[in-house]
């Protein structure tokens, strides 16, 4: 029932610091969305594209997917491009925004001219059974569905125990979808062998009988330690995030007084530094809370490997927490 609820609590507290952490993301999104447009003004859409495609994953908008699309389309890459345009179709039609028809109108211009393959086999299929395009797993549930591929040349592999591997080259053209019909794989596979696993020396030995007593690991009861160790991994990773959002706010709140705001006042002569100077408050709260539910899980993980665990043969675990402005160590023997 401890554990149950060290558990719980630890959930709820990792749900709190993902919601700090999720009120810098549309200011973030923003400045990579402005700073993709510049980009792609200046012709640099290598460079462009990574930044759009992030400030959509951080705050997925319409104008987002749209301008990513563009993006992608410029550098040639039209599956990918068509796939942004049915997220903003999708978003448009969630948000009932007004540019769901501009969405539509593009994703349809660009699934008129993307290449698709249809890849067709006949069942029942043989057991483990791996269909790869390019590389990639293709799941039978695919198989008779037109799939988007980009132009110019591609692959298909087929593998399946007991069967000799089957291969065909494509290349994929604008037009009607390409058509490929797996033939049924021929026997002769190698099948692998199975694992062989000697016994230990310990096992060899044991007089018989011996085989009903508790080994020296079984557990007497208690927490399971596993529980513990996450609990530490997880405020280390707070302290980590708390670093992070701490050096953040100190950035920005940097050039925020370089973009006409005072420093330790909230006025602002400028919209690009009042930006800035909410994004500094956002990632110090995420800070703060980061470094306070880091410290709490680290903590409840110690206490857990200290008081609730099992005892053990060798040394009990030893461990000692520091935490400080921007810093939280880990010390110890488990």
């Amino acid at each position: 029932m401890r554990h149950r609820f060290s558990l719980g609590m630890g959930t709820a507290l990792l749900f709190v610091c993902g919601a700090a952490s999720a009120q810098s993301n549309e200011a973030t999104a923003t400045e990579l969305f402005n700073k993709g447009k510049e980009l792609m003004a200046s012709g640099d859409y290598a460079s462009a594209c990574p930044k759009l495609e992030e400030s959509a994953r951080l705050d997925p908008k319409v104008g987002s997917y749209a301008k990513l699309a563009d993006c992608d389309e410029k550098m040639n890459k039209l599956v990918a491009a068509r796939n942004h345009w049915q997220k903003a179709v999708n978003v448009a039609e969630r948000d009932k925004d007004a540019r769901l028809a501009l969405a539509k109108e593009n994703f349809e211009r660009l699934d008129k001219v993307v290449p698709k393959v249809i890849l067709s086999m006949a069942t029942p299929f043989p057991p483990e059974l791996a269909i790869r395009l390019d590389g990639l797993d293709v799941s039978t549930a695919t198989l008779g569905i037109a799939l988007p591929v980009e132009i110019g040349n591609h692959k298909i592999d087929v593998t399946a125990k007991g069967k000799k591997p089957w291969s065909n080259a494509f290349v994929a053209a604008s037009g009607a979808p390409t058509k490929i019909n797996v033939p049924p794989l021929e026997d002769g596979g190698a099948s692998p062998a199975a694992a062989v696993v000697a016994p230990t020396a310990a096992a060899k030995d044991a007089p018989a009988g011996d085989a009903s007593k508790p080994s020296a690991d079984s557990s007497g009861g208690g927490v399971n330690p596993v529980i513990g160790y996450v609990l530490i991994g997880a405020g280390v990773v707070g302290g980590g995030i708390g670093t992070y959002f701490g050096l953040t706010a100190l950035s920005k709140n940097s050039d925020s007084n370089k973009n006409g705001c005072t420093d330790g006042t909230a006025t602002c002569t400028s919209v690009d530094g009042k930006a800035l100077r909410e994004s500094a408050f956002s990632a110090g709260t995420a800070s703060t809370v980061s470094f306070i539910v880091g410290g709490v899980l680290a903590g409840a993980g110690i206490v857990v490997l200290t008081v609730f665990s099992p005892p053990k043969a060798e040394a009990p675990a030893k461990a000692a927490l520091s935490v400080g402005p921007g810093s939280l160590m880990l010390k110890g023997t488990f």
